[in-house]
C-alpha cells in the first residue's frame, strides 16, 4: 500500500541525506516559482553547484537569483541544509 504522498515527504526530511534534500527542495522550487524566468534558470546553477557538492555556490547563486516573493522559510531551510550538507562532507 503506497504512502500519502505528504507524509512520504515529511518523513524523507527526518531521514535523507541534507545533500539529497537540497535536491528535492530544487524541484519543489520549479513548481512553486514556475512563473519567474530568470530563477528557472538561475535554478540550473544551484542545482549544478549542489551536484558539484559547492554548496557556498549554491548559496551565493540562491541569494542572487531569488524572486521578491521568495518565502523566507525556503530560505531558511535551504541555507540549514546547504550547511548540514557541508558539515556532512568533513
Amino acid at each position: 500500500m503506497p504512502l500519502n504522498p505528504l507524509i512520504s515527504r515529511i518523513w524523507d526530511g527526518f531521514v535523507n541525506p541534507a545533500h539529497d534534500e537540497l535536491l528535492a527542495m530544487i524541484e519543489e522550487f520549479r513548481v512553486d516559482y514556475e512563473f519567474d524566468p530568470r530563477f528557472m534558470e538561475g535554478l540550473y546553477v544551484v542545482e549544478e553547484a549542489i551536484l558539484e557538492y559547492d554548496y557556498q555556490k549554491a548559496l551565493d547563486t540562491m541569494a542572487e537569483i531569488a524572486p521578491y516573493d521568495f518565502r523566507d522559510l525556503d530560505w531558511e531551510i535551504f541555507q540549514r541544509l546547504a550547511e548540514e550538507a557541508y558539515f556532512d562532507l568533513t
